[in-house]
């Protein structure tokens, strides 16, 4: 299990070298830059933290200079584990996930697209909560048809304030509007403690639909858009990157894949769950 070497707190000087990779917001801000280093790789999160990765996987984390120290710490787990785990063969996606009793469904979406919002949405309509923010997959191995089996993470939600209060009730009045905030599960909400078989995955749009659109994808349409869900760590890394490639189309083409837009209001999502119930269990299975 990959662990992390916390260091003290440094002021994230200039880097030598240009970024060879970076992360981008939706809103067209670098959120983070990909460095080549003498010993690895270093993971540059502007104004958070910095990650070293030596050549044998080790992680060392200097916190930013007056950064919140609990930011590291989420960034290791829901940016730096997934990417290292993809390098090594792994299958994390970018999505959050439930499970009735015919399976689990995923939720891939960019940040700030609702796919945290909608997982606790449905935990609250009866179904079972798997994970957030981080969906890993593993694969039934020695089997004539491949099967997907989503792996159970620690039972809470990282939300913005008005999803908090709307999901859980919390009292978010202190809440710093523009993060996200860790929060437990209301007790009422089930929890899948044990890996359950994916059933269909949707890939969340932008919110511009004036009603609740579902569309099945073609396998192609489908590698396409999960491709922006992935976590890779070194693009330019051409075997990894075509392992990691041929996993995520294996993927598209074992699981009935959907596109799904809806207007982000918390009214609306009744009817969303509905929708995407309806559709993972009329959906071909593949």
């Amino acid at each position: 299990m990959t662990a992390m070497r916390r260091e003290k707190p440094r002021l994230q000087e200039p880097m030598g070298t240009p970024a060879y990779d970076q992360w981008m917001t939706p809103d067209g801000e670098a959120k983070a830059g990909f460095y080549r280093t003498s010993g690895g790789i270093l993971v540059r999160f502007y104004g958070e933290a910095d990650f070293e990765i030596s050549d044998n996987g080790a992680v060392r984390c200097s916190p930013a200079l007056g950064a919140d120290q609990s930011i590291a710490e989420n960034l290791f787990a829901n940016a730096i584990k997934p990417m290292l785990a993809n390098y090594n063969g792994g299958l994390n996606l970018h999505g959050s996930a439930v499970a009735d009793a015919q399976g689990g469904l995923a939720f891939l979406g960019q940040s700030r697209s609702g796919k945290t919002t909608l997982a606790g949405a449905c935990g609250g309509a009866g179904m079972a909560f798997v994970t957030e923010d981080v969906t890993e997959l593993k694969q039934d191995s020695g089997q004539s048809q491949r099967r997907y089996w989503l792996q159970p993470k620690a039972p809470e939600l990282r939300l913005f304030a008005d999803s908090a209060q709307h999901l859980l009730g919390a009292a978010a009045d202190d809440w710093d509007e523009g993060a996200k905030h860790s929060a437990s599960l209301n007790p009422d909400m089930a929890v899948q403690n044990t890996p359950v078989p994916l059933r269909a995955i949707f890939l969340l749009g932008d919110g511009s639909a004036q009603a609740v659109q579902i569309t099945l994808l073609t396998s192609q349409n489908a590698l396409s858009q999960m491709l922006q869900h992935s976590f890779v760590l070194d693009v330019e890394d051409k075997a990894r990157l075509k392992a990691h490639f041929a996993r995520l189309a294996d993927l598209a083409m074992d699981v009935p894949c959907f596109a799904l837009d809806y207007p982000r209001d918390y009214s609306a999502l009744p009817q969303v769950i509905a929708a995407v119930r309806a559709a993972a269990l009329e959906s071909p299975v593949q």
